[in-house]
């Protein structure tokens, strides 16, 4: 009995030493089988988890998605974010991986540094287990127990030029004549009220598409026999006229 036990105490080390070596060689090949061990198999495109650190003049927040898959903005006084299990986290893991505390990131002289609080499963950042505070650079990979996310980072606003009136007139336009189109292959039999609604039909002598409505027979065949002709009729007539 007792040999039995040495036995399976034996192979139990040696299954650890082994992890060991892998962990320590191919960190990187472990935070890929983690990420698949949280995978959904009945799922397909899983939502990839970030945090993005934003410098806005003197204001410093991120924005994250880590909160139960809601994105928020998180602003901290002290520019320092906590991540962990306890649900007083600043941003709360749900992971049975990660530590109650386990790790946090913070502001300080114009860079964002990762801390780890001597979890039990570690912090890493591209498959390197760290053990003091680094600075973490854009498009940074982080694994916290077996929660990973990406890291990235704004520093810089640019302020884009104002759209000109006529290019919006314009995109205006363009929508409107598509939805008409649709519509008007959609419900042929009711031209009249499509082109109204899309403010064309003040334009154009309603008298014929009336005669058309009130005749069951011709509207029936306006049904089967769609027109494009018909239709890039209206749709070329001034509506200034």
């Amino acid at each position: 009995m007792l040999e039995c036990v040495e036995a399976e105490l034996e192979r139990r080390l040696c299954l650890y030493q082994t992890f060991l070596k892998l962990y320590e060689h191919h960190g990187s090949l472990l935070d890929s089988i983690l990420e698949l061990e949280t995978l959904n198999p009945s799922s397909v495109g899983v939502k990839s988890f970030y945090l993005q650190g934003v410098v806005d003049n003197t204001c410093v927040y991120v924005t994250t998605n880590l909160c139960q898959g809601q994105t928020l903005c998180l602003r901290q006084p002290q520019s320092i974010w906590t991540l962990g299990r306890d649900k007083n986290s600043g941003i709360h893991l749900v992971d049975s991986y990660a530590s109650r505390s386990h790790a946090a990131i913070y502001y300080k002289e114009q860079k964002f540094y990762l801390v780890d609080f001597n979890s039990t499963n570690g912090s890493y950042v591209n498959g390197e287990r760290i053990f003091k505070s680094i600075e973490l650079k854009d498009s940074d990979h982080i694994r916290l127990g077996n929660t990973t996310f990406d890291f990235f980072l704004n520093v810089s606003t640019r302020i884009l030029p104002e759209v000109a009136l006529k290019s919006l007139m314009l995109t205006a336009q363009e929508s409107v004549e598509v939805t008409t189109t649709r519509n008007l292959y959609q419900h042929p039999g009711s031209v009249l009220e499509i082109l109204e609604g899309a403010s064309i039909g003040s334009c154009i002598n309603k008298a014929p598409l009336q005669r058309i409505q009130s005749n069951k027979e011709a509207s029936q065949l306006l049904q089967f026999e769609q027109s494009q002709e018909m239709v890039d009729y209206f749709l070329s007539k001034n509506i200034t006229e």
